[in-house]
């Protein structure tokens, strides 16, 4: 992708993954992106990249067309529900997250875009005990968040041009935010771990720790992105990608990567409370990524500098607002 002159769309792409994918990407083109609201405090964090980044106001449970002209090299559709939030309101969130797809779809074929970049879940797969997921598997989701998830990329497969989509599932995404207000998705399991070091100086878990996750870092999915938009979207079928690191790390040794991190930067002792309830992925498992990497992908698997990174960020929000206390229960997506 040509950066000189090169524009991407952002679908939701104000959230926890778009903001920070939109700051990375704004120095290789210009930004587009759009949210359901644009609140004072995404303001303020939009107003800090200005004339590189535009915000615009999309509500894909009130509009079926984005409020944006085109021509762009590239739309990166990130509009979906948190995994709480399907869970409660599956209907609604089910029809705001196709309606986002089915727009994004039609701005590609109506030329006003190259290509389209979707991100699903590896959710789609389900939490089932095969103990391995690759792309060739057929999903069987038993969540509704994967669910949501798989009917999207139902929809994008009636594209007449499906050599120009690509649909990434992404495992758990560890980085720090740009900006606070991320709704719900600021109960994600390693955010709230690292805002609870901080801000009650112990890690509390629901469950017994036993639970594995595949964390991913942030770095490692700017790099994926990095290279797809270098590399020609020019298949003959919509390209599935996993997006993972390619091993799991129990929640326990997660919490124990984050006390270590925090006790060293915050120089003081920080126990780990562990819960009774037993996770929804009990054992280990495998989401593999040899089709990203034949592409030229490498994670590097740095979870420390991403924590270090988090804690950085609610140390300083701390700082900022001194009176506030969000001390609360670790939210899981199952």
């Amino acid at each position: 992708m040509d950066s000189g002159s090169s524009r991407v769309l952002m679908v939701g792409g104000l959230g926890y993954l778009g903001s920070r994918l939109a700051a990375a990407l704004c120095e290789r083109a210009s930004v587009v992106l759009t949210a359901r609201s644009l609140s004072p405090e995404r303001q303020r964090w939009l107003e800090t990249y200005r004339g590189q980044i535009t915000g615009v106001q999309f509500d894909s449970a009130r509009q079926d067309t984005l409020p944006v002209d085109g021509p762009f090299d590239c739309v990166i559709n990130l509009a979906a529900p948190d995994a709480k939030v399907a869970a409660q309101f599956p209907d609604t969130s089910r029809a705001a997250a196709v309606r986002a797809a089915q727009a994004c779809l039609d701005l590609l074929e109506r030329k006003g875009a190259k290509r389209l970049l979707h991100f699903s879940s590896f959710h789609v797969y389900g939490a089932h005990a095969r103990g391995r997921f690759s792309e060739e598997d057929a999903p069987q989701p038993t969540h509704p968040y994967g669910q949501i998830h798989l009917e999207c990329e139902r929809v994008l497969q009636s594209a007449r041009n499906p050599g120009s989509i690509e649909i990434l599932r992404p495992t758990n995404i560890v980085g720090a935010p740009a900006h606070s207000d991320l709704g719900p998705q600021l109960g994600l399991i390693f955010l709230d771990l690292c805002r609870q070091a901080v801000e009650s100086g112990k890690l509390v878990l629901q469950t017994n720790g036993g639970g594995h996750r595949d964390f991913l870092a942030m770095a490692d999915v700017m790099a994926a992105i990095d290279l797809l938009l270098d590399l020609r979207c020019n298949e003959p079928a919509i390209r599935l990608l996993n997006l993972s690191c390619g091993k799991t790390m129990r929640l326990g040794e997660l919490a124990a990567l984050i006390q270590a991190e925090a006790q060293e930067k915050l120089g003081t002792r920080i126990p780990i409370v562990l819960g009774q309830r037993r996770d929804s992925f009990a054992s280990p498992f495998d989401v593999a990524n040899q089709r990203l990497r034949q592409l030229g992908w490498s994670p590097s698997g740095n979870l420390k500098n991403e924590i270090r990174q988090i804690l950085d960020f609610f140390r300083s929000r701390k700082r900022s607002f001194p009176g506030e206390s969000r001390v609360g229960q670790t939210i899981l997506k199952a």
